[in-house]
């Protein structure tokens, strides 16, 4: 089985190894292009935070009994 470039699906040989795992800095470029365009998504669902997030108070210094 022989590597793909996730760009253009073309097959990676060992003269575009400084590219990997694109075939080219153009496809390299190209992938960064959609993620900050939005085409690409990691599935789940949006939060304004974590639960872990929401149950720790914000506590700065000097704030506590203890920080004399």
């Amino acid at each position: 089985m022989s590597a793909r470039c996730p760009s253009c699906n073309k097959v990676l040989t060992d003269a575009m190894r400084e590219a990997r795992p694109f075939c080219s800095a153009r496809c390299r470029q190209i992938d960064l292009g959609r993620w900050l365009n939005d085409e690409y998504r990691i599935s789940g669902t949006e939060q304004e935070g974590t639960e872990a997030e929401a149950d720790v108070p914000m506590v700065r210094k000097g704030d506590r009994e203890d920080d004399d």
